[in-house]
């Protein structure tokens, strides 16, 4: 079953900026949703009821009530996780929080989608890694991971640059977007440019409403929780790593087996 997320981000690019409002709040309060009322909702966004029920139809759904069904089937078989309460007792808050955003990352992580990534890097022509400020040391980590294996990878994490090498990209090639908002202008631009060209477009972000996932072929969600509402701008990029390693052996995978077969 797609997370809410999921679903809010394939229609990002339907949504005004109303709607936009009242999915951030599906995804603030989604436990919360099933409890409330409509009128609630729309209240608490400053919109109509109209603009709720709206938003509601464009992700695929009759209505709210629809809306309060789903999310409350995704609530009812809660992930296990193979952390103890006595495990859990001997952490303290900022150790919890960061082994909370790498659960809640990989529980909803579609493996199959990684599988898919591995195999157009594996496949591809060009990888062309983008990423800007602080993610671009995760570009060129993986840039480097990926050379390491054979692949064919270039980290790029300079606005005229990735404007520029998206312009010459080709049907055989693959776009990798890193970025925590998902909305730097570049990026979107890039990734425009990329599938209008025929390239493979993969993004990864958190788990919020942005404009790249919107865009992309394939998106990849983490959970980035700093845990505090004063640095609530804060986003740690670690998780970044845990799903790269899981790109990246995946792609080792896809290579033993070929190097196998071969000499079979």
């Amino acid at each position: 079953m797609k997370q809410l997320y999921e679903i809010l981000n394939e229609q990002r690019s339907d949504l005004n900026r109303s709607e936009v409002e009242v999915a951030e709040y599906f995804l603030a309060y989604e436990l919360e949703i099933p409890k409330l009322r409509l009128h609630d909702v729309a209240q608490a966004c400053f919109v109509s009821t109209t603009t709720v029920i709206r938003l509601c139809k464009k992700m695929g759904f009759d209505g709210f009530k629809a809306v309060q069904v789903f999310i409350q089937l995704n609530q009812s078989e809660p992930p296990t996780t193979a952390i103890t309460k006595q495990d859990k007792s001997r952490l303290d808050d900022k150790s919890q929080l960061i082994l909370d955003n790498v659960f809640q990352t990989l529980t909803k992580i579609d493996h199959q989608q990684i599988q898919t990534i591995a195999r157009l890097f594996c496949e591809g022509k060009r990888v062309d890694i983008y990423g800007l400020a602080s993610s671009r040391y995760i570009c060129e980590d993986l840039s480097r991971k990926l050379k390491m294996l054979g692949i064919w990878a270039n980290s790029v994490y300079e606005e005229e640059m990735i404007h520029l090498l998206s312009s010459k990209l080709q049907e055989s090639d693959i776009v990798f977007v890193i970025s925590l908002t998902g909305n730097n202008t570049a990026l979107v631009q890039a990734l425009e440019v990329a599938k209008k060209r025929g390239a493979q477009t993969v993004s990864l972000t958190n788990d919020t409403i942005n404009r790249c996932a919107g865009i992309a072929d394939i998106t990849i969600f983490v959970k980035a929780n700093t845990g505090s509402v004063s640095y609530n701008r804060y986003r740690p990029r670690y998780i970044f790593m845990v799903v790269l390693e899981l790109i990246v052996g995946a792609c080792i995978e896809i290579l033993d087996e070929r190097e196998s077969l071969s000499k079979g």
